[in-house]
């Protein structure tokens, strides 16, 4: 694979791009979530072009791709080509740069949260210069779905031994999809969805009967979600709230949404 340094690189001069390019020659400890003097070299090279840095590592501590952001966004590259299993992460951690200063302690935005879910990664990871040395947040996924975070103000003091972690929770995850076997296939989950500014009560009588219709075509239902507002003319939920629909369907395992209003070919589009 071509070693290149991906993301936001216009306005750099190619004397940067290479102080950023060398960190693909770094071998981490794969025991460590990230060893200290890596999290100094990552956030040392972000802070010296004022842009994010991300670097994507495998489960052996291989730096497998490393790209630049804004300083306040980092956009991940495509992984396509990193295959993983039902039931399995994609063995590939993301570790990146907080430039912010609005607070203290390292912070993941909720895009990155995001991608944590959507990708299946081991782990996100955020190292910022603190008080107190390195510090970072990292979050994974939980067995029953949802992620957890972690706050470590000091690196130097403080490890994370990523191997035991890692294992234990991939043992843990094939448990629980062993535990859910029995449920219906994806493709006849649904989450049933209500985007509206009218009476709740007539919008629950809505659900119930779209409810009915689903038991009645063999659709199992999984869940509901609600939204008290007009349904946006592009995306009837909104980009944010449709985000999160889409995160609810894949922690309960449902791969169809019910909207209990028609949509228009636009909007169909656009949630697709």
């Amino acid at each position: 694979m071509s070693q290149k340094v991906g993301g936001e690189t216009r306005g750099l001069a190619p004397s940067l791009i290479r102080k950023v390019h060398k960190l693909y020659t770094r071998q981490l400890d794969p025991e460590d979530l990230v060893p200290l003097e890596f999290a100094h070299e990552l956030y040392e090279v972000a802070d010296s072009i004022s842009r994010r840095v991300g670097v994507l590592v495998s489960r052996e501590g291989r730096v497998e791709q490393v790209f630049i952001g804004s300083k306040d966004i980092l956009y991940l590259p495509d992984l396509g080509r990193y295959r993983f299993s039902a039931g399995r992460l994609r063995r590939l951690r993301l570790i990146f740069s907080d430039l912010s200063s609005k607070a203290e302690d390292p912070q993941l935005p909720g895009d990155i949260i995001t991608d944590l879910e959507k990708l299946r990664l081991d782990a996100v990871v955020a190292v910022k210069a603190t008080r107190g040395g390195i510090g970072l947040r990292y979050a994974h996924l939980l067995p029953e779905g949802g992620h957890e975070e972690y706050v470590v103000r000091s690196l130097s003091r403080d490890g994370v031994d990523f191997r035991s972690l890692i294992e234990e929770l991939e043992a843990q995850i094939a448990r629980t999809l062993q535990a859910q076997r029995h449920r219906e296939p994806d493709d006849r989950r649904a989450v049933l969805v209500s985007v509206s500014d009218r009476p709740s009560t007539e919008v629950q009588a809505s659900l119930d009967e779209l409810t009915e219709l689903c038991r009645t075509a063999g659709v199992a239902v999984a869940d509901t979600m609600y939204q008290r507002k007009k349904p946006d003319p592009k995306s009837v939920l909104g980009k944010g709230k449709l985000e999160e629909v889409v995160l609810h369907c894949l922690r309960v395992g449902a791969g169809i949404l019910i909207f209990d209003t028609e949509l228009r070919p636009a909007q169909w589009r656009t949630i697709t």
